[in-house]
C-alpha cells in the first residue's frame, strides 16, 4: 500500500493539518518516530507556549502600569484607612514626614501587580541614585518586578502568610517626596494578638484592660510602626529601625491621649512577646525589648541587643540538640527553650557570662509574664532540670580523645 500523499506546504503544511481541531489523521508510526517530526513538533509546542507567556507578560506589565496611576484601586490613605479600622485618631498622617502615604486592601486580587509594579520603579529609582547605567536600571526594575509579583501573590494565599504579616516598603529618596505603601496586618482580638505575637504557646489570657482597647491600641500601633519605617534612613541596621519604630509609634499614641493603663498592658505585652521572638524564633531585625526598656535607642545599643539575643538562642539551640532526649516529644519547643535557660541559670553554667546572663534573665522574666497573663503555665515544676547537661559549656571542647604519638622519652644519660 502506498502512503499517505503529502499535503502542500511541506513539513509545514502537514504539521497545520495534524494540529487543525478539524483534522481526521491517523498519523503513520514511522512519520512520529522520525526525528525531524519531533523537533518541528517541540519546536510549534515551544513557540506557542512562549507566545503565551509574552502576551501574560504584556497583560501583567500593562495592568501594573495603569495601577501606578489609580493606586486607590489597591489602597485607601493613610487617615482614611485607619478611621475605617477604628482609630479614634484623626490625622495621623501629620505625624509622618512622608505624605503620600497609602495602605493596601489586605485582599485585593490586584495588589500583587501593583506591588511588581511599584518594587520595579523602586528598582530603577535605586539604581538611578547609585549612578547605575540603562542596563543596571533594567535589570534592577525587571528582579524588583519580579520579586514584587511573586511576594503579592504568595501573600492571597491564606496559609501562607500570617495575620500579623505587615510591612511598608517606600525607596530611600528625600524624606518629604517618598511614597509610601503599607500592608496592613488582618484584624486580631487581643486574645489572638497576644498569642501570635507572643510566641508563648498560650491562648487564653487575663487583661487588666478592656479587650476590645488593647486590640484596637495594638492595631494603631502596628500601623503606626509601619508609618515610622517610611521616615527612616534605608542605611541604618534592622534592628535599629524596628527599635525606633516601635518607641515611636507609643510615643504617638501616648501624645494622642490614650489611657496611660491600656497602654501601658499594651506595651508591655509587646516588649515581652519581642524577647520571645527573638530568642525562640531567633531573627535579630526584631530584638526592641531592650530600647522600650530605656525609651531611647543608638546605633551601638542596636548591634549590641541583636547581637546578644542572636547568641542566646544560638546556645539553646545547640543546649536543645544536646539534650533533646530529656524532653517528652510533645513538649513544645517554647517550652524546652524556657526549661533550658532555667536549666543554665541554675547550673551556673552561666556565671561567668553576665551578657548571656542578662539574655537569659530577660527570657525567662518574659515567659513569666505570659504565664501569668495566660490560663496556663509554661514551667512544670515536676521537670527534672538536673537532667539537663551544660557542662560542656566551660570544658575545652574535644570532640572525640585526642589521636596524637606518645611524646618520645627523653634521653638518658649516657646516650
Amino acid at each position: 500500500m502506498s502512503e499517505e500523499p503529502k499535503p502542500k506546504g511541506g513539513l509545514k503544511g502537514w504539521l497545520k493539518k495534524v494540529f487543525s481541531r478539524k483534522a481526521k489523521v491517523v498519523v503513520p508510526e514511522s512519520v512520529l518516530k522520525d526525528p525531524a517530526v519531533k523537533k518541528a513538533v517541540l519546536k510549534q509546542w515551544a513557540k506557542g507556549r512562549r507566545k503565551k507567556f509574552f502576551h501574560l507578560a504584556l497583560a501583567s506589565t500593562a495592568l501594573s502600569t495603569v495601577l501606578q496611576f489609580c493606586p486607590f484601586l489597591v489602597s485607601r490613605p493613610f487617615d482614611e484607612h485607619m478611621e475605617k479600622n477604628g482609630s479614634p485618631h484623626t490625622s495621623l498622617q501629620d505625624h509622618f514626614h512622608a505624605q503620600d502615604t497609602h495602605v493596601y486592601h489586605r485582599w485585593n486580587p490586584l495588589v500583587p501587580f501593583h506591588l511588581a509594579g511599584r518594587m520595579g520603579v523602586l528598582g530603577w529609582e535605586e539604581a538611578g541614585r547609585e549612578d547605575g547605567g540603562l542596563l543596571s536600571k533594567t535589570g534592577s526594575a525587571s528582579l524588583g518586578y519580579i520579586l514584587g509579583l511573586g511576594q503579592g501573590v504568595m501573600e492571597l494565599i491564606p496559609f501562607m502568610s500570617s495575620p500579623l504579616d505587615a510591612y511598608s516598603f517606600t525607596g530611600s529618596g528625600p524624606v518629604e517626596e517618598r511614597t509610601v505603601f503599607i500592608r496592613p496586618p488582618a484584624r486580631l482580638s487581643a486574645q489572638e494578638f497576644t498569642a501570635k505575637f507572643g510566641h508563648a504557646g498560650l491562648e487564653n489570657f487575663k487583661f487588666k484592660s478592656d479587650p476590645q482597647q488593647l486590640a484596637q491600641v495594638f492595631y494603631d500601633y502596628v500601623m503606626l510602626h509601619e508609618a515610622r519605617h517610611g521616615d527612616q534612613n534605608k542605611s541604618m541596621s534592622g534592628t535599629a529601625n524596628e527599635s525606633d519604630a516601635d518607641l515611636y509609634a507609643w510615643k504617638v499614641l501616648r501624645a494622642r491621649g490614650v489611657d496611660e493603663s491600656v497602654l501601658s498592658e499594651a506595651a508591655e505585652i509587646i516588649t515581652h512577646a519581642r524577647v520571645m521572638q527573638a530568642v525562640i524564633g531567633g531573627g535579630t531585625d526584631h530584638t526592641t525589648s531592650f530600647s522600650l526598656q530605656r525609651g531611647f535607642q543608638t546605633a551601638a545599643h542596636a548591634h549590641n541587643d541583636a547581637a546578644i539575643f542572636w547568641q542566646f538562642h544560638g546556645m539553646l539551640l545547640e543546649a536543645h540538640e544536646l539534650n533533646e532526649h530529656v524532653f517528652d516529644p510533645a513538649t513544645p519547643k517554647a517550652n524546652r527553650y524556657i526549661y533550658l535557660a532555667i536549666g543554665m541559670m541554675a547550673s551556673g553554667a552561666l556565671d561567668h557570662n553576665p551578657v548571656m546572663q542578662k539574655a537569659a534573665r530577660q527570657f525567662i522574666s518574659s515567659a513569666s509574664y505570659f504565664s501569668r497573663l495566660g490560663e496556663g503555665s509554661l514551667v512544670n515544676s515536676s521537670f527534672p532540670l538536673k537532667a539537663l547537661d551544660f557542662s560542656y559549656l566551660n570544658q575545652e571542647y574535644k570532640p572525640v580523645p585526642d589521636k596524637l604519638a606518645p611524646p618520645a622519652p627523653p634521653p638518658g644519660p649516657g646516650r
